[in-house]
């Protein structure tokens, strides 16, 4: 006979902007730049085109590191019943169920949408606090596995 479903315990886990993850927009940025120099070596491209291809990737590595400094930090709280974000000195307000979109050793990068319909994206990293690690994963999954009410203002699960 299977074990009745247990409740997962309640849960406030911090997220940051990983100092970690900023190898992504520097990986992104010098992907690019490889681009557009063997761009350039082959195509022998005129000056205005070569311009144009070093502000494409100027302008595309900007927006990568802004967005990555940009990251939202706070907390993801489980309160036993329901989900409550807290992003900055703001007080915990509900969001909907999270979405853990890639699930890797380091970490689990979650999809947030709060009350009003805000969507955060977050990197719940395993060594912000390895004592709850364990904790979070269960109400994480637990909670993926049963039907969850949405949050009053917040987007449906496909929209964005």
């Amino acid at each position: 006979m299977p074990a009745a479903f247990s409740q997962p315990p309640a849960v406030r886990y911090p997220f940051d902007a990983s100092r970690r993850l900023a190898w992504a927009p520097a990986l992104l940025s010098a992907s690019g730049a490889a681009v557009v120099l063997a761009w350039l070596a082959l195509q022998r491209a005129d000056v205005p085109q070569s311009v144009l291809g070093v502000l494409l990737w100027a302008a595309c590595s900007g927006l990568a590191w802004q967005c990555w400094r940009a990251a939202p930090s706070g907390e993801l709280v489980w309160d036993g019943l329901r989900w409550l974000v807290r992003i900055g000195a703001r007080d915990d307000e509900p969001c909907a169920p999270p979405c853990v979109c890639a699930d890797v050793p380091p970490g689990l990068w979650v999809r947030l949408v709060r009350q009003g319909g805000a969507v955060h994206w977050v990197w719940l990293a395993r060594g912000a606090d390895p004592l709850r690690w364990l904790d979070l994963r269960r109400a994480l999954f637990a909670c993926q596995g049963r039907q969850a009410r949405p949050v009053a203002g917040a987007a449906p699960e496909g929209a964005s």
